[in-house]
């Protein structure tokens, strides 16, 4: 039977023998101090990183709901700027260039522009950004990111180019879409797009 190494010198409890190198290491990794001249025992050790431990993660919680508060900020001051781009658009390009019937809505609409689409790329995984999407708004696909401005249904591609990046200057201002790139795709000349 073996009662351990210490045993035999009456110490039952290996707790109280000094922390070890490796625990000293972990201390000074989390806070930055150096702990191996403070006389710690074991015991004391472990106690002292579960509470650093403990902080920490209390602390990246608030990072992450202040984190998750500004992204849904950003997130609405992009709808908001690419709403006001698109509405300056069609102030812009009142009249009709031609008319287009649509099954579903019983009166013709009239088209003020090429006929295209525009969005933003989704942005590199692992980014703040992409883990925001990830958890608030993620649809099923990973290749445009969805901003959900007025103008989104119409059929404009200088509407939609004006609305999307106004939204991806908000997110630029914002330092969130450095690697986010807007690309659109157009029925006409691109070079005579109206913007």
């Amino acid at each position: 039977m073996s009662y351990g190494r210490y045993w035999k010198v009456g110490l039952s409890d290996p707790g109280r023998l000094r922390a070890t190198d490796k625990q000293l290491r972990y201390l000074k990794r989390l806070d930055r101090r150096d702990y191996s001249n403070k006389g710690l025992t074991v015991d004391q050790a472990s106690d002292l990183i579960d509470e650093l431990v403990a902080r920490r993660s209390e602390a990246q919680e608030e990072l992450g709901t202040v984190a998750e508060r500004m992204f849904n900020a950003l997130y609405k001051k992009a709808v908001d700027e690419a709403n006001a781009a698109g509405a300056a658009w069609l102030e812009r390009h009142p009249n009709p260039i031609f008319i287009i019937h649509d099954p579903d809505d019983p009166a013709p609409r009239g088209v003020h522009g090429q006929i295209g689409a525009a969005w933003l790329t989704y942005p590199k995984r692992g980014t703040p950004l992409y883990k925001w999407i990830e958890n608030t708004m993620y649809d099923g696909q990973k290749k445009v990111m969805n901003i959900a401005h007025r103008y989104a249904h119409r059929p404009e591609v200088g509407l939609q180019l004006a609305c999307e990046r106004a939204a991806i200057q908000t997110y630029r201002t914002g330092g969130q879409a450095d690697d986010v790139k807007l690309l659109f795709r157009c029925s006409g000349d691109p070079a005579a797009l109206e913007l």
